[in-house]
């Protein structure tokens, strides 16, 4: 309207010698003698375009839409999920339609919503979770067929989010937010983010259940005010990093698992335990499990440390293994730069045969293709030259590892020194991951894949086994003990326990009644209260020297 941006655009295009073309006439802001006649009509050109839009769209096209939807009636905006628009202006009857351009429930999606209002009540108003139980078991939206709608009703639908699960329509999760909200659904309608209609429609969500979720969400009440009757949770406190203790693992984003079937090679991400004060591993599977299992940094670190120190002693002292080493990394880098250069050429070569190709194409579809074809081109090729760029900078990296034998022999004197930005780049030049997978709830397996195809494998079984019972070993120690083996031969079964912490153990889990269900020393199992000491200061002395003598042996 201010005409400032149109003579910004003739003074660019003139200064550059740029023709307009447009379907009524070639601009030529720079001609020697028609340039000032082309700014002129471009102008004027402008200028109409200008108040077409003043006066026609926005004077009497859009002030007729806000017209309308001030008075309740749907003006072609989008639909919430679970009405369908009246669109009759007449009934059957010839009466006229007191729901025209109005909601009206679409019953299929209807009770869909409905239930979603009612499992959010279910899990006490927690939202992240019914949104994820959404994703898991649904409900979701059923899908829409034409006869599904009735003659004289519109519909459609912007929903696109669909579950990983079993790919139907559902919320995301600011979708279900906003639907939990949208007090369309117990009739009231909305422009311009005001309620200017009062029961305008039919409702679908029962009032009550509605107010159970809107007071749950919404920090605001119908008018804008700050909702009184708002139900607010603990908000999330994020701890200072600089109270932490420990400094962030040495290799993050190196160690990987394939404990997911479905997803292999995942990456562990690294989290700070709040309750422990450390850092750990984390197998994540989200959206469906942030925690599938963890292992504390502090292990894996150690774990990690002394394996590549093993292999930095064996690396430098063998003449040979450390020749091995060089040549893989070189050779591994070479043929990364190798492969990406042969790309770049095949796709340059593509290039230049649509060029050659498109003197000889007359048919429009053809050309388009060619054009498509030639854009395909030259992205892959931008593509190709940014993984050059890395390649050879990784290339860069190794020829300074190979260079570093001296530094290495004096890294492994000082290897408590060592800080750990250092340990990473050793890690990351002699190794290509780690990784960890779980073999029991104590025990994990961490494995190092080394750059010469060769592998370091250590497991790992946690101090503090008194937790960490699997439920093979809770069924053998019942089966020793049932079938009344000698207490010499169980104590051999588990050399790693106290005959204590195995009576213990059986009576917390095969233990009934008010009594504690112990194992015996010899003849039928001994039910003890709770409290009760069947055995003398002597025969438990005696019992220590018996485990200490079998262990011993």
């Amino acid at each position: 309207m201010t005409q400032i941006e149109p003579n910004i655009f003739i003074d660019a295009c003139k200064r550059n010698n740029i023709l307009v073309l447009t379907p009524t006439m070639v601009y030529d802001f720079g001609h020697p003698t028609q340039g000032r006649y082309h700014m002129q009509q471009f102008r004027d050109e402008a200028q109409r375009a200008a108040d077409y839009l003043e006066y026609q769209i926005k004077g009497r096209l859009v002030r007729a839409r806000h017209y309308r939807s001030e008075r309740g009636l749907w003006t072609g905006r989008k639909i919430a999920p679970g009405f369908m628009v009246d669109t009759r202006d007449k009934l059957p009857d010839g009466q006229p339609n007191p729901n025209w351009r109005k909601y009206v429930p679409f019953e299929p999606w209807a009770a869909v919503v409905v239930k979603y209002f009612e499992l959010f009540r279910a899990n006490n108003g927690n939202l992240d979770k019914t949104w994820r139980q959404i994703e898991q078991e649904g409900p979701s939206f059923p899908p829409v067929t034409e006869d599904m709608i009735p003659a004289g009703f519109e519909w459609h639908t912007h929903v696109k989010h669909r579950s990983p699960t079993n790919g139907q329509l559902i919320p995301g999760a600011s979708g279900l937010a906003y639907l939990l909200t949208n007090v369309a659904y117990i009739g009231h309608w909305i422009h311009k983010q005001v309620i200017v209609k009062w029961d305008n429609h039919t409702p679908i969500v029962p009032h009550e259940l509605f107010m159970y979720a809107f007071n749950r969400v919404s920090q605001t009440d119908f008018y804008g005010d700050p909702n009184p009757n708002f139900v607010r949770y603990r908000p999330w406190t994020r701890h200072d990093k600089a109270e932490r203790l420990e400094q962030p693992p040495a290799y993050e984003n190196l160690v990987f698992s394939d404990d997911l079937p479905k997803r292999p090679h995942r990456r562990l991400i690294v989290v700070w335990n709040t309750d422990g004060k450390c850092y750990q591993y984390q197998l994540v599977n989200m959206p469906y499990k942030s925690n599938v299992w963890n292992m504390r940094a502090r292990i894996l670190n150690k774990v990690i440390d002394a394996l590549l120190l093993e292999r930095l002693k064996a690396t430098t002292i063998d003449e040979d293994a450390w020749t091995q080493a060089v040549t893989s990394i070189e050779q591994h880098d070479q043929s990364d730069v190798r492969r990406i250069e042969q790309a770049i050429k095949a796709a340059r070569q593509v290039k230049d045969n649509l060029i050659a190709s498109l003197g000889t194409l007359s048919n429009p579809d053809m050309v388009k293709r060619a054009e498509a074809r030639y854009e395909a081109a030259e992205a892959e090729i931008e593509s190709l030259q940014e993984e050059l760029t890395r390649a050879t900078a990784s290339r860069r990296q190794s020829v300074s590892i190979t260079q570093a034998r001296p530094a290495v022999e004096k890294l492994i004197q000082q290897w408590d020194a060592v800080p750990r930005p250092e340990r990473r780049a050793l890690l990351e030049g002699f190794a290509r991951y780690v990784n960890l997978s779980r073999l029991s709830r104590a025990t994990k397996r961490v494995t190092i894949y080394w750059r010469d195809d060769s592998a370091s494998v250590r497991e790992v079984t946690r101090e503090s086994r008194g937790f960490f019972w699997e439920d093979d070993e809770l069924e053998q120690l019942r089966v020793l003990v049932d079938s009344s083996v000698d207490q010499v031969e169980i104590l051999r079964t588990f050399p790693n326990h106290t005959w204590r912490a195995l009576q213990e153990r059986y009576a917390y889990n095969f233990g009934k009644g008010t009594g504690r269900k112990r194992i015996p020393e010899s003849g039928p199992i001994i039910v003890t209260p709770v409290g009760k000491t069947p055995l003398s200061t002597r025969r438990n002395t005696l019992r220590h020297k018996l485990w200490r003598t079998v262990h011993t042996l």
